[in-house]
Parts: C-alpha cells; sequence; structure tokens
C-alpha cells in the first residue's frame, strides 16, 4: 500500500495512479554535482481529505490570508511509504490543479536534492 503523507497529514491517492520514483546516485564526495530524487507528475483526486489539505485551491475567489496552512509557494513537507516504509522524504510541489478531471497534479522531489540548492 501506498502512502503519501504531507505535513502530518495522509493524502488520499487514488489506489490506480502509478507513482513513478526516479532516484540517482552520485559521487558522494562532490556535493555540487549531488541530485536527489523525485516522482514524476502524479494527480490525487478531490476528496474531503484533499480539499481541506489544499484549502480547495481550485476556487478562484480563495485569499491566501495569513492562517492558510497549506500555501504552494513554501515547501510542503512529505514522506512517501510503501507497506509502511519510507521510500521518499523531501517536499511536494503543486503544479496544477485540474478542475474537470477533479485532481491535483503534484510533484515530490527529495530532500537530497536541497544539499546543492541549499549548499550554493
Amino acid at each position: 500500500m501506498i502512502q503519501l503523507v504531507a505535513d502530518n497529514n495522509q493524502l488520499d491517492i487514488d489506489n490506480n495512479e502509478a507513482i513513478q520514483i526516479t532516484k540517482s546516485a552520485s559521487d558522494v564526495e562532490d556535493f555540487t554535482e549531488r541530485q536527489g530524487g523525485f516522482t514524476f507528475n502524479f494527480d490525487l483526486p478531490f476528496t474531503t481529505t484533499n480539499n481541506n489539505f489544499f484549502e480547495h485551491y481550485y476556487e478562484v475567489t480563495q485569499e491566501l490570508g495569513n492562517n492558510a496552512s497549506f500555501n504552494p509557494y513554501l515547501r510542503t513537507e512529505i514522506q512517501i511509504l510503501v507497506d509502511g516504509l519510507e521510500v521518499m522524504r523531501g517536499y511536494l510541489q503543486l503544479n496544477d490543479v485540474k478542475v474537470t478531471s477533479r485532481v491535483y497534479s503534484v510533484t515530490c522531489f527529495d530532500t537530497v536534492g536541497l544539499l546543492r540548492e541549499d549548499g550554493r
């Protein structure tokens, strides 16, 4: 069973949706060339849980207030677990909201890739 946990909230995943994770190996001594893993885009369905987490981001009349827990401009910490084992820890990026398909399109990035970004 695949689980996506974002900011300590388990999000709903369509069981028919494949989540492809790409991992990369690199020279441990050269952190400038180190790249982390990532997922290809995948969709999260509009469900009560997901809509509450993303705070109904598809509503064009929504305002991003100071009390908003989801902010698409900030990193949202995630864990991807398979059968209870963590296979990725990183952050989630909201790419698109497809209202007609009723899905949130997201990508996840491994925190290993942040070493390069933060180390510059």
